[in-house]
């Protein structure tokens, strides 16, 4: 959510405040921002999705039931399908009840931006060099061996308080090796390195305050699945508290938004007015970028 602060200010507005049904009480567009919030650009689905198919095999792995590659891709390009359906669906005024979590809405698609063909096949292909790279390459096989283990954690939801505040976020895999544990973030995307080691050192954190893990037990990888690389992150106690400290400066900074935010004032909040922002941003309909 910070990162959206990071961005855009007023996307960072539209999310936590205009979008929240606790802030911003007198917001006048409040339902239509907090249907905007579903929308997601396609590369974002695309790696929710590599993730989903990820959890999907590990998990069946863990029960001894091993999907072949060709199942891992099949039920990523469903639930990709699904997506693109479900897009369709609301475009048109189509209302649909699901068991679970409805799909995702895609941004471009919502917008018109490209053709549902173009996108599949696009997203497809990048889902298909992820996933063929984590179920072949050698690198990521300790990974693999690691989730089988009984006291493995995979996709576990984690949240810090912090002031009052909660930090939230989900750890891809985590496992004992020994009397050690290691620490895995999937990544399809490119290497943002500062944002994805805070994330990581995140993880480092809740394992030490909240399940005592020593700081020397805990190595952390980021796992790039579309260059077919396992980058160890090292790292040290001093660089754990830069991070905390990073993070308590990240809180006090969404401390000093809330009055102008709680007050609704979205023109506090300026957009960043960036082409290559703006053209991913699902508010985009109701921005004045102005």
């Amino acid at each position: 959510m910070l990162g959206a602060f990071a961005a855009c200010p007023r996307l960072g507005y539209y999310y936590y405040f205009g979008g929240s049904k606790r802030k911003a009480l007198s917001e006048p567009q409040k339902e239509r921002i907090q249907f905007l919030k579903q929308l997601s650009a396609g590369h974002l689905v695309a790696g929710e999705v590599v993730h989903k198919a990820i959890r999907a095999y590990l998990m069946n792995a863990k029960e001894e039931q091993i999907w072949k590659l060709s199942q891992v891709i099949s039920f990523a390009n469903m639930l990709l399908d699904n997506a693109i359906q479900h897009t369709a669906d609301i475009t048109a005024g189509v209302n649909r009840e699901y068991d679970h979590r409805a799909p995702a809405i895609i941004l471009e698609l919502f917008y018109g931006a490209v053709t549902a063909e173009i996108l599949r096949d696009d997203l497809r292909e990048k889902m298909r060099v992820s996933l063929e790279q984590f179920y072949n390459l050698p690198d990521f096989q300790p990974f693999r061996n690691g989730s089988l283990h009984e006291n493995s954690l995979i996709e576990r939801k984690i949240s810090l308080d912090y002031e009052g505040i909660l930090v939230e976020g989900a750890i891809d895999l985590m496992y004992p090796v020994g009397g050690d544990w290691v620490i895995v973030d999937w990544k399809t995307g490119e290497n943002d390195s500062e944002e994805s080691s805070l994330q990581l050192l995140t993880y480092a954190l809740w394992a030490h305050e909240e399940l005592g893990i020593p700081l020397e037990s805990i190595s952390l990888f980021k796992a790039f699945l579309t260059e077919g690389i396992a980058e160890p992150l090292l790292f040290s106690a001093q660089e754990l508290r830069r991070a905390k400290a990073r993070i308590l400066q990240d809180i006090e900074l969404l401390t000093e938004m809330e009055e102008f935010g709680d007050a609704a004032n979205w023109e506090a909040f300026s957009a960043c007015g960036q082409p290559k922002v703006c053209v991913q941003c699902a508010f985009q309909e109701i921005c004045s970028k102005k």
